[in-house]
């Protein structure tokens, strides 16, 4: 019987310590028992000097009932089986990838030049510092610049004695051995890049190391593959997601501004580095021959459209149907060997197989290019609904982040609508508006019919821009392209005067006047006036009338061939602003030849006039 079970048996129990109770005597409930635990056996004792033999009597119990039996243990569980360690390997023995030199060179940086340090902010945070000295260091420098003071070894020590780690980082001595440990100051950039780069490795090397340990842990296949995904979401074509946001006051936010100002006009006015701009239109339109275009004038460092360019290294990157065309149309525009042209067709490799974007922002910086043709742009960046804002803005951004990341300026081309009017190139292209939120410029070329196409563009974002006045595309015998002048109504008489013509000739002899011939083929009043002018010089039908109110011009198809009884008949005219008598010959115009390389190939969104129908 253990000491519970007997106390039990009596009134008045009180735990005294661990090994002995004390109760009231069943003999006498005036008398005092205590009993206590020796060894194996209980021990009890009546303090009115009753007998053990009558104290057990009266409860009952015999001298062998005061022997303690040792408590039953209970069936040990069946051992389970331990984790399986993964086996060790020189990996997991190794120190984590760092450069302690590259470390103390953006540090040392900072201290000859507190300018390095807004360089070094773009691309590091105090994490990315694999020793705890030098991320305090970082850290203490972040804090200083913040409060508008200078860094130097003073501030620093200073700053450090306050926080309580001068000691830490190795005292004042190692402050000043810093600045010893710069290779080059103009290299602090290339210095904060290498720290990243280590950082990035880090991160990689701590994450693959769990995801081993998970794997042998017995984690279920999809939890794991769950898990790897999440974790390499946040490691983007080699650049970590911050660990802090980095916030800024207005130092830095006026440093980040000149920055921005300083960045490389690729075209000037026009196209900035590090930005993405947007060249969309209808269906054959000649939006590609003018991206071509581009891509040869920043290669050889000709003027596009009247304006100076960076001349660079270009990458031309087209979709599978456009490579052949492409290919072809370079050429012939003067793409020669030994230029900085690299192009790039999607047959040749699957993009959707690997990482195409982080391949081609190395790409950029190992070649440095200025400039980069997406041709088309969702043929390479994924996007489920081109409908929807934020998957457009999600899919551009990832073109901006190339370009971010190399200074590179990157063209992309899409469409716009089909069979849509569109004048405005800020609601030009295809899809929601969240593409025209992520690029700058959007440059819309329009095509109204064979040999007439312009030119504009929206406004652009840097302030130091100047948009594209809509204007008219003419192509020189030589195959460049150029501006033509401002695109007025007038121009489109050379489009829609056959239309007139055959609206009048339904009905040889019938008169209409000018807003008579506009309502019938919904047209403006001043083009149906251009093209009545434009048939009239060149002797195709004949008016009667003194233009004047109440006495308005009324054209016809006369019933006789007037061309042969007027003097117009030898040199057919076309209409020009300048002046009633004088303008440029067919033979003349036709010398331009006609702008893009579809124009004869594929008249299938053209009408029986040559009209563009989504015009």
């Amino acid at each position: 019987m253990d000491l519970r079970a007997f106390a039990e048996r009596c009134s008045g129990a009180r735990q005294l310590d661990d090994d002995r109770i004390r109760m009231d005597c069943p003999i006498d409930k005036e008398h005092t028992l205590v009993a206590r635990r020796a060894g194996d056996r209980l021990v009890i004792l009546c303090f009115e000097h009753c007998t053990n033999e009558a104290v057990l009597a009266a409860m009952n119990l015999t001298a062998a009932d005061l022997k303690i039996e040792p408590p039953r243990r209970p069936r040990p569980p069946e051992p389970t089986p331990s984790p399986q360690k993964a086996p060790q390997s020189d990996f997991s023995r190794r120190p984590q990838p760092h450069n302690l030199e590259a470390e103390q060179a953006v540090l040392g940086s900072i201290f000859i030049d507190n300018e390095a340090l807004a360089s070094a902010r773009r691309v590091l945070v105090t994490a990315d510092f694999y020793r705890e000295s030098h991320r305090t260091l970082f850290q203490g420098m972040c804090d200083i610049a913040d409060r508008g003071e200078p860094i130097d070894a003073l501030t620093m020590r200073n700053y450090l004695r306050s926080h309580g780690k001068l000691d830490q980082i190795g005292g004042a001595t190692y402050i000043a051995d810093l600045v010893s440990m710069v290779p080059e100051i103009s290299n602090a950039g290339y210095y904060a890049g290498m720290v990243k780069d280590f950082a990035v490795k880090r991160r990689i090397a701590n994450d693959a190391g769990e995801l081993v340990a998970m794997a042998y842990n017995g984690i279920a296949a999809d939890s794991l593959l769950g898990e790897w995904q999440r974790r390499i979401s946040v490691i983007d074509r080699g650049f970590v997601t911050p660990a802090e946001i980095p916030w800024e006051e207005l130092g830095q936010a006026t440093v980040a501004n000149e920055a921005y100002l300083d960045r490389q006009p690729v075209i000037d006015k026009l196209c900035y580095s590090s930005a993405v701009s947007m060249i969309t239109g209808g269906k054959h339109s000649g939006k590609s021959t003018l991206a071509r275009w581009m891509a040869i004038c920043i290669d050889k460092g000709f003027p596009f459209l009247g304006r100076e360019v960076l001349r660079g290294p270009v990458f031309y990157i087209a979709s599978e149907d456009e490579e052949m065309a492409a290919r072809s149309e370079l050429i012939r525009l003067g793409w020669a060997p030994g230029d900085g042209l690299r192009f790039f067709g999607k047959s040749q490799i699957r993009s959707d197989d690997f990482d195409f974007l982080g391949m081609l922002t190395k790409d950029i910086t190992r070649h440095r290019a200025v400039l980069v043709i997406v041709d088309m742009l969702f043929d390479f960046v994924r996007v489920d609904d081109e409908m929807s804002y934020a998957g457009t803005r999600r899919a551009v951004g990832q073109i901006q982040d190339v370009a971010s990341a190399t200074g590179a300026h990157i063209c992309v081309l899409h469409h716009a609508p089909k069979n849509a009017n569109i004048g405005d190139a800020t609601v030009a292209a295809l899809g929601s508006q969240g593409l025209a939120a992520r690029v700058s410029p959007i440059i819309l070329v329009r095509r109204f019919g064979p040999g007439v196409h312009s030119i504009s563009s929206t406004s652009v974002r840097d302030p130091r821009g100047e948009a594209l006045k809509e204007s008219r595309l003419v192509r020189e015998p030589d195959g460049s392209i150029q501006l033509g002048g401002a695109f007025q109504n007038y121009m489109l008489a050379e489009v829609y005067a056959e239309r007139v013509y055959e609206l009048l000739a339904a009905e040889p002899g019938s008169e209409m006047t000018t807003g008579d011939i506009a309502e019938n083929l919904d047209l403006s009043y001043q083009v149906a006036k251009s093209c009545a002018w434009f048939l009239f010089k060149n002797n195709r039908i004949g008016r009667t009338g003194e233009g004047k109110k109440g006495r308005p011009f009324r054209y016809y198809v006369p019933l006789t061939d007037i061309s042969q009884a007027t003097e117009n008949s030898e040199n057919e005219k076309r209409y020009s602003p300048r002046t009633s008598t004088e303008s440029e010959s067919t033979a003349n115009y036709e010398s331009q030849g006609r702008f893009g390389y579809k124009e004869n190939s594929y008249p299938d969104d053209t009408d029986e006039y040559g009209i563009s129908r989504s015009k």
